[in-house]
């Protein structure tokens, strides 16, 4: 498959995403176990702590992003077509114009 600019990039946001998708679940994961090995300290309030992004928000954005990458394969699909098709149509428009100026009129002389 033909990939476009728009498609690199996509597949290198997509990826980006994925890294940090990973990173976010380590970092909550990790604050979770180092909360519940503190035995004095009191329970933690989460809703107060507006760095801390729940997991099903990160993988309703991860589903977003998601689809709207394969939007743009699909859309960097029917563009490479599309062009396909154009340089199929003017290589055809060129061959037609080779064709016709390789024509010379020859005057034909009948003689009796």
């Amino acid at each position: 498959m033909f990939e476009t600019p728009y498609l690199q990039v996509a597949k290198a946001c997509d990826q980006k995403r994925r890294d940090f998708h990973e990173h976010t679940k380590l970092a909550l994961v990790s604050q979770t176990n180092s909360h519940d090995n503190q035995e004095d300290e009191e329970e933690y309030d989460w809703s107060e702590n507006n760095d801390v992004v729940s997991i099903q928000e990160i993988e309703k954005k991860d589903k977003e992003i998601s689809n709207l990458s394969e939007t743009i394969a699909k859309q960097d699909e029917t563009i490479a077509q599309l062009n396909s098709e154009i340089n199929r149509l003017m290589h055809e428009k060129e061959s037609e114009k080779d064709v016709n100026s390789s024509y010379v009129e020859m005057p034909i002389h009948i003689t009796i």
